[in-house]
């Protein structure tokens, strides 16, 4: 979340953290799901998440990194590879925090 912040000097996006409740429910989301990976919820109604969110998210914050990083994902099998490694980020996150010494996010 602090790097999505710190890149959308624009003030693009509002960030939310997933334990928020009035966001899961802004977005339709229940608790699981909001653990499970970053969502990004447009204007439209149209949710992304994982990886997509993370690349439209950019593509909002910094139209050209973002736009040339959704062109990439959406290459012929750079969406499932992205996604897996997304995913396997996301499911250990907490342990991957400790090994980096990074401080929790919210501080």
């Amino acid at each position: 979340m602090r790097l999505v912040k710190m890149l959308d000097w624009r003030g693009r996006l509002e960030v939310a953290p997933n334990q928020e409740e009035a966001a899961r429910i802004r977005a339709g989301l229940n608790e699981t799901e909001a653990a499970e990976a970053a969502w990004l919820l447009l204007p439209n109604g149209t949710r992304y998440r994982g990886m997509s969110a993370i690349w439209a998210a950019l593509a909002v914050a910094l139209p050209v990194v973002g736009d040339l990083g959704l062109a990439i994902y959406h290459l012929p099998l750079m969406r499932p590879l992205q996604d897996r490694g997304y995913d396997w980020i996301a499911a250990n996150r907490s342990k991957l925090t400790q090994l980096l010494r990074l401080p929790p996010d919210g501080e």
